[in-house]
């Protein structure tokens, strides 16, 4: 007689005759169990399913920045201050055109990516590392014995990234570095809005880029997105009043019919009267030689106001909604917007001016030490002294707007790549938010891998600044 496979003869043992044994308490069984549940346990907390997790602040909060409670302290500045304010922001908006043969920064700083970058192991858009010669190349590309070889003003015409260095090449750190890769690419500075005022200090040996200095940043940019401005269309330009964008993205098209470019919160653009008495904005352009003209488009309805927009909670809470939802941006990559753009075009908007990045924000307005303290005390000093829309809460290498106070805890409006985890075996990880969020000064409090105790915000936070 055959056998099925895996079968014992028939007729030679009965599984009933089979004498019971407690395999269970085997050593090696138990042994195997643990194993399989150590190891399931550790590719959880290895690789969380970013694309699937989300924090318990997105899922139990609004994201609605009129949440907040309305009895929540306010401290509107009168008229005549913000007043004052504004016109101290269009003092450094224009200063790039003020500077009278001179710089706006120093040389070190102008030409620091020189040697920012020597022995860095910098990887390109293919995840592989840059081609042996490229930053040499680059480098070349600043004839540094002619610098300064230019000294005029300029405008931009489109909006425009801010580069460390005269390429469109990224310069990640290798992606295998705990918080590193993309989107941290670290050649990318800012975006300058279309209608910048802009000082060009230094064109490359291939006339494609200029280095340049605006307002509140500094680097290199493609030529093609300047105009050249003569003193009449300085005179003009700031003689004029302003408006500012409510909206991201609406397409500005000139009388003409062309599409120019799209608004941006943060963005100024020069209006005046046509003869009809009607209000159009006045939108940048390039003749043929790439000199500076102006060029008429009419108003999108609801969609500007005049400058600056007047500081009351319902604005506030209105264009802090624009900015909600919207995808961070390191530097400004892809015209997105990270932390410290985000708070600065959104005080920019109502006439209070911000430096670029987080370190330099921190220093502005009253400051408020929170460095050192427990938790809930800088907690309680947030909700009690903290202005809604008027206060920055800041840490190292991060910025946050407080927004007041909802079910008992300080609100915080950020643009965040994520929040830093850890595996078991000591793994550091990021889980990803990527946007714009409200959420308490505790987010992912509730996530098992949260790097504990730097992983919380409110630990690391240091201190607070009431603006202006």
């Amino acid at each position: 007689m055959t056998n099925e496979p895996g079968c014992a003869p028939t007729g030679v043992i009965r599984q009933k005759d089979i004498p019971p044994f407690p395999f269970s308490q085997h050593p090696a069984f138990l042994l195997w169990i643990m194993t399989g549940v150590i190891a399931g346990l550790m590719t959880a907390c290895a690789a969380p399913d970013h694309g699937r997790r989300t924090i318990r602040d997105l899922q139990t909060i609004p994201q609605n920045a009129s949440i907040a409670r309305e009895d929540t302290p306010s401290v509107i500045l009168p008229a005549v201050a913000q007043e004052t304010a504004a016109q101290d922001y269009l003092t450094h908006f224009f200063s790039p055109w003020n500077i009278n043969g001179s710089t706006l920064y120093t040389r070190e700083k102008l030409l620091g990516a020189t040697t920012d970058f020597q022995n860095k192991p910098l990887v390109g858009e293919n995840l592989n590392p840059w081609p042996r010669g490229r930053l040499e190349h680059l480098i070349a590309q600043y004839d540094l014995a002619s610098f300064p070889n230019a000294h005029a003003r300029a405008i931009t015409i489109q909006d425009t990234p801010i580069r460390a260095l005269p390429s469109n090449h990224p310069g990640f750190y290798p992606f295998d570095r705990p918080g590193e890769g993309y989107p941290f690419d670290y050649l990318q500075y800012s975006v300058l809005w279309a209608g910048t005022p802009i000082h060009i200090c230094h064109i490359a040996v291939n006339r494609a880029w200029a280095l340049v200095e605006a307002g509140f940043v500094h680097g290199w940019m493609p030529v093609s997105n300047l105009a050249f401005v003569d003193a009449s269309f300085v005179k003009r330009f700031q003689s004029i009043h302003c408006a500012v964008p409510l909206q991201d993205t609406v397409p500005l098209i000139d009388t003409e019919g062309v599409y120019r470019f799209m608004t941006h919160i943060g963005a100024l653009y020069p209006v005046e009267a046509n003869a009809q008495g009607r209000e159009t904005i006045l939108l940048p352009a390039a003749d043929a030689s790439r000199h500076a003209l102006l060029v008429k488009a009419d108003i999108p309805a609801d969609t500007m106001t005049t400058y600056p927009l007047p500081l009351t909670r319902t604005n506030q809470a209105a264009l802090a909604q624009q900015l909600l939802g919207q995808a961070y941006g390191w530097g400004g990559m892809y015209f997105n917007r990270d932390c410290s753009a985000m708070t600065r075009d959104f005080m920019g908007s109502f006439g209070i001016w911000l430096p670029r990045n987080s370190s330099q924000q921190a220093k502005q307005g009253h400051i408020i030490a929170l460095a050192g303290m427990p938790a809930a005390q800088k907690e309680d000093i947030i909700q009690k002294q903290g202005i809604p829309f008027q206060t920055l809460i800041w840490m190292p290498g991060h910025v946050t707007l407080y927004i007041g106070q909802y079910q008992g805890h300080a609100l915080i409006m950020h643009n965040t790549w994520g929040l830093k985890t850890r595996t078991w075996s000591g793994k550091e990880g990021r889980q990803v938010i990527g946007k714009t969020v409200i959420t308490t000064l505790e987010p992912g409090a509730e996530l098992p891998d949260l790097d504990r105790p730097k992983g919380l915000l409110i630990n690391k936070v240091t201190g607070m600044s009431i603006l202006p």
